[in-house]
């Protein structure tokens, strides 16, 4: 998602100030009009989550044209798979496999420069389409404003229950019991019975979830949806599940080729949504739809942290006109995004000045109160928000607090983040990629 790390006083007020201040944005309605879709899966070892993935695009209601994989070096049954998934879908499925690893960009460039359809989608392997009319509803979008560069809907977390629940729905019947599409699924939703591994699901991944569908709210129901009013646009994509205007996407890939290469930052979404602000062009949140995404295990958390925070900084460093610019004006190039970002940029020292009270708390220069009302504020201004704009507030304020152990967890890394970004800058180290 990418925000430095969590949200505090000013990206508080800013975002409560246009949740006031400002109407929500009209949802956009389908003209009929089709363009062409190609959709793009990159895969590394996802036998086990990419069939759930490609299942989920054939029963949209606008299906895209055609589908191409790019095994990205996969030592699994990957390939195998998506071989054997052909057979229950509506559309062409292409296979192509990269011998070594090249990473996400590479895969997207590849395709984006090579295909002739006017929109691509791209999909991670670790995602599913949650809601049947996605692609039609990001379609809407493109449609309603030639502006649009690249639209996407809400992101919540994929549970054990909710694949279970799509496996017996959507998959079991498209596949026979010995088909490699089917297979791994099974295997593995079976071995989810046992003791061990449900022990080691709720105090490894279970936690993570329910910290991730509140840092989701937060994220998309209250940041980005007041950015949408604020700016018209969000500052960038949540990048698992995104329809792009190709043509956009492969010039913002050829204006940086010779710099950058393929790093485009830890996170290329992130800095694809900054590219598109740079050029006044929209990124469209859709709130009414939604896809669901495989969480990292609390072990793997602190580094998914640094790749979006790392990103979003670094995306804020390679458009720094636009992160520091706080007046606005009638050219769209010109919107004050620096509100935003210089409050995140603020708001995103709070691990650090937590770090900087428990030194001085060691020091006996101030008080155990301090501490614990830096943390009582944080977290509770947190879980307000959360609540606030959930539709099932009674779970989300259960989801808050099962979460914050994870939350704490997590503060040092946000101080991680920003140091450690700093000393690639001193350095001179440009070389941040996937």
């Amino acid at each position: 998602m990418g925000a430095p790390m969590p949200i505090l006083g000013l990206s508080t007020m800013l975002c409560g100030y246009a949740k006031l201040r400002y109407g929500a944005l009209p949802a956009a309605v389908s003209t009929g009009a089709q363009p062409d879709v190609v959709a793009v899966i990159p895969a590394l070892n996802e036998e086990r989550t990419i069939p759930y993935a490609i299942v989920s695009l054939a029963t949209q209601t606008v299906p895209p044209d055609r589908l191409v994989v790019v095994d990205d070096g996969s030592t699994d049954s990957t390939g195998d798979v998506v071989e054997g998934i052909r057979s229950g879908v509506p559309f062409d499925v292409e296979l192509r496999t990269h011998e070594t690893p090249r990473g996400k960009t590479a895969s997207i460039k590849e395709v984006a420069r090579a295909a002739t359809e006017e929109r691509l989608f791209v999909l991670d392997a670790d995602t599913y389409l949650e809601s049947e009319t996605y692609l039609e509803a990001l379609l809407g979008e493109h449609e309603r404003d030639d502006d649009v560069a690249c639209a996407f809907g809400r992101v919540r977390p994929s549970t054990r229950a909710d694949k279970a629940a799509v496996f017996d729905s959507e998959i079991r019947g498209r596949y026979g019991e010995d088909d490699p599409a089917r297979v791994p699924l099974e295997e593995e939703i079976e071995s989810w019975e046992t003791p061990g591994s449900k022990l080691r699901y709720y105090l490894g991944r279970w936690p993570v979830e329910r910290y991730r569908d509140t840092l989701y709210r937060v994220e998309q129901g209250f940041i980005k949806e007041a950015y949408m009013r604020l700016f018209g646009t969000a500052l960038f994509p949540a990048g698992c599940g995104v329809l792009y205007d190709r043509e956009r996407l492969v010039e913002v890939f050829d204006g940086y080729e010779a710099s950058l290469g393929d790093n485009l930052t830890n996170s290329e979404d992130i800095f694809l949504g900054f590219a598109f602000a740079h050029r006044g062009l929209t990124n469209v949140q859709v709130d009414r739809v939604s896809m669901r995404t495989a969480e990292p295990s609390l072990r793997e958390l602190p580094r998914q942290t640094y790749l979006w925070g790392s990103a979003y900084l670094q995306s804020a460093y390679y458009f720094r006109r636009l992160s520091t610019r706080v007046r606005g004006g009638d050219d769209p190039r010109r919107r004050p995004y620096g509100r935003a970002v210089l409050a995140q940029f603020v708001d995103g020292l709070y691990p650090s000045m937590l770090l900087l009270t428990v030194a001085l708390l060691a020091l006996q220069i101030v008080d155990l109160e301090w501490l614990f009302g830096l943390l009582a504020f944080e977290l509770s201004t947190y879980a307000v928000i959360a609540v606030a704009v959930a539709r099932e507030r009674k779970r989300a304020l259960l989801g808050a607090l099962v979460s914050v152990p994870v939350r704490l967890f997590q503060l040092p890394m946000g101080t991680y983040v920003y140091l450690r970004v700093v000393a690639d800058l001193l350095r001179g180290n440009r070389s941040w990629g996937k």
